[in-house]
């Protein structure tokens, strides 16, 4: 191979990388977008059965693990260790961003601690910023989503002509 077609399959391959990083960014961000409408929905059926049922946390925990998996981490482990140190730790192995992820980790600290209207009144405020950070999510994936792989895989081909 001579040192044009090496640099030329270099090129090519930073462009690839390029693009592969952006539909990864891609992929990411509708990943995001799953685990809020989960929770979102997962959250709406807390609060109904604590508001109309008042059912117990371990049956609830357990019912809501069938659907999402911050329920199933929970229940897995309930009794061990208190409410809010289980909540907090299954929170953190969500892709969340931040701010969603504090007011989550937020809800852990009512849950199994005040009365169920409380409790309630609480997971609906949650159960609302989490549903307006995933319109806001998606509106930003269906305006930007489809240009990351373009933009990954054009900045790729920047980096091979600096390179070159």
């Amino acid at each position: 191979m001579t040192a044009l077609t090496m640099r030329l399959v270099g090129g090519g391959l930073l462009t690839l990388a390029g693009a592969l990083f952006g539909w990864e960014k891609n992929a990411q961000m509708r990943e995001t977008l799953r685990c809020l409408r989960t929770l979102g929905r997962a959250l709406g059926r807390l609060q109904a059965e604590l508001t109309a049922l008042q059912t117990p946390l371990p049956q609830l925990f357990s019912a809501l693990g069938a659907e999402c998996a911050l329920f199933a981490m929970v229940s897995a482990r309930f009794g061990t260790q208190p409410v809010e140190t289980l909540w907090c730790a299954a929170v953190k192995t969500l892709p969340l961003g931040r701010n969603d992820a504090q007011a989550l980790e937020a809800l852990g600290a009512v849950l199994g601690r005040y009365d169920a209207a409380r409790q309630a009144a609480e997971t609906a405020l949650v159960r609302d910023r989490l549903c307006v950070s995933a319109d806001a999510l998606e509106r930003e994936i269906q305006e930007r989503g489809r240009r990351f792989a373009g933009l990954g895989a054009a900045l790729g081909a920047m980096a091979a002509v600096l390179l070159f």
